[in-house]
């Protein structure tokens, strides 16, 4: 039997029965406004550097309402997320290591516009992705993008449908693939 993933209240098995012991406890929560943002802040500059190849590090300065504020670039791209009404969902380990995070829409009760999915080296094999994207309740469809120079293989692995292409310009590729949520 191959090493398919079997699900059980924990995430903790595979498919031939055994318990894995390198197999991490795994779990999502929703990024909520007021929750301590620097685990976020580098999960996300992660994907943004090795995925957009652009390092939101950095530290900015601008007034608001009167105020001078400073913080990193990373900051307030999530600060925008959240205004533009996405969830943010951050996988987590037993120790509280942020190992993946997705950012998505929920457009319709159905169909998901994700903007983000990234799980750090080492942890993709545990199902990580699959966890995250099925917390988004409901959901049948999922729309993404992806850098022409930079298709995520692994991400069209786990759709487990093939995602077909909706539009493309001369840098992004726009697709749309059904889901199926194995967690129930």
């Amino acid at each position: 039997m191959g090493r398919e993933l079997c699900v059980s209240e924990e995430l903790s098995c595979y498919g031939d029965g055994g318990v894995d012991s390198d197999f991490p406890k795994i779990d999502i929560a929703e990024y909520k406004k007021n929750d301590d943002v620097f685990p976020v802040i580098f999960i996300l500059n992660e994907f943004w550097k090795n995925v957009n190849l652009e390092d939101l590090s950095e530290w900015v300065s601008f007034e608001l309402h009167g105020v001078n504020m400073r913080m990193q670039k990373m900051e307030t791209q999530i600060y925008r997320y959240i205004t533009e009404g996405c969830r943010i969902y951050t996988a987590r380990t037993e120790d509280d290591t942020v190992v993946g995070v997705v950012v998505g829409s929920q457009y319709f009760k159905s169909v998901v516009g994700i903007r983000a999915l990234y799980i750090l080296p080492g942890f993709e094999e545990f199902g990580i992705g699959t966890k995250l994207l099925s917390s988004f309740n409901g959901l049948k469809k999922i729309i993404f993008q992806t850098r022409k120079d930079n298709r995520p293989e692994r991400l069209f692995d786990l759709c487990r449908f093939s995602p077909e292409k909706i539009d493309e310009d001369d840098k992004l590729i726009t697709w749309l693939t059904k889901w199926e949520n194995v967690y129930g």
